[in-house]
């Protein structure tokens, strides 16, 4: 599910790690857009999907303290990636991972709900820009 990263990337170009960087966050966004992708998600691997998608964007894809991560998205991407950032983090700022609700809860939660329409925004950027 998830291409390379950081680690790998002194042995491929800037060109193919910006590749995988895109790659890489438009399917979070497309994952996190979607009710029945995270449904999906948690059939395939039961895990808390907040917690999982939290640790992969923040830690995983979001990458910007590095130069080709950064020169991979278009100032309009940027605003958008920023927008929905901004919105996940206010999210996992205010969210208790120690109760960890089961999925169907989680869905129904207004914060939760305020990511994936953040989250559908964003990926409507990129399906803009004809990169989705």
């Amino acid at each position: 599910m998830d291409e390379n990263t950081s680690d790998e990337q002194n042995e491929i170009s800037d060109a193919e790690y910006r590749h995988i960087c895109r790659h890489n966050v438009k399917e979070d966004l497309a994952t996190l857009a979607s009710p029945e992708a995270q449904l999906e998600y948690h059939r395939q691997a039961p895990v808390d999907i907040a917690t999982e998608m939290a640790c992969t964007w923040f830690d995983h894809h979001y990458r910007l303290n590095e130069p080709a991560f950064v020169t991979a998205f278009s100032d309009e991407e940027w605003k958008a990636l920023a927008d929905f950032s901004a919105r996940f983090e206010n999210f996992t700022d205010d969210f208790d991972y120690q109760k960890h609700p089961e999925i169907s809860g989680l869905l129904q939660r207004p914060d939760w709900k305020r990511v994936i329409k953040a989250a559908k925004i964003a990926l409507a950027v990129f399906e803009e820009n004809g990169s989705g």
